[in-house]
């Protein structure tokens, strides 16, 4: 766990490995950490600001190449690209919707970009044989993104959010400017292969 500025750890949990921050740290002792605990700056935060922020602007700017259907409180989004389906939605429809389906290939990834300030992610994600992996939502736009009640298998690039992750657990990469709350991240990340697949796909279309 690298923090840019103040740690605060104030209620029970874990980080397997070591915790590293810029400022200043409050750690509960209900709090297990089991690497070291230390002051410094192993990471350029705003180097990597802006590196993110160009990359959520590029994948938002991929053309679409799904479908999205909503009934009975679900989104099916459907694609049949073997490298990268591109979704995008605007953040109202997220509202009211109880779970999102996916079917895409086998062994392809998926990109939704959702367009919109103000994002929560609420839903049960149904993924058919896509790894978590492979899957990214894309928020270029959010400066506040509400994450509750989900078991989100997911990694989420929202670089201007401040995010609010206040129960649920997800399983993938977690990038904001800024997060709280009680929810759980756990391993595996978004496959590094993705922006390969952003790659190509920009290439050719």
């Amino acid at each position: 766990m690298v923090a840019g500025g103040n740690l605060e750890l104030n209620v029970g949990g874990d980080v397997y490995g070591d915790a590293v921050y810029g400022g200043t740290s409050t750690i509960a002792g209900s709090f297990t950490i089991t690497g070291s605990t230390r002051r410094g700056t192993p990471l350029d935060f705003a180097d990597a600001f802006t590196a993110l922020d160009s990359l959520s602007q590029q994948l938002n700017d991929l053309g679409v190449n799904g479908a999205i259907a909503a009934q009975y409180g679900n989104l099916t989004l459907t694609g049949t690209d073997p490298t990268l389906n591109v979704f995008q939605l605007p953040a109202t429809a997220l509202s009211g919707q109880w779970g999102i389906t996916l079917e895409v290939p086998a062994g392809s990834f998926a990109l939704i970009n959702v367009a919109g300030t103000s994002v929560a992610l609420e839903q049960t994600i149904a993924l058919n044989g896509l790894p978590s992996t492979s899957l990214l939502f894309n928020l270029p736009q959010a400066t506040s993104l509400q994450i509750e009640n989900t078991d989100l298998s997911a990694s989420v690039l929202a670089p201007l959010a401040a995010i609010t992750f206040s129960s649920g657990r997800m399983e993938g990469t977690l990038v904001g400017a800024s997060m709280s709350g009680d929810g759980q991240t756990n391993l595996p990340l978004l496959n590094p292969c993705f922006p390969v697949a952003v790659r190509a796909a920009a290439a050719g279309r």
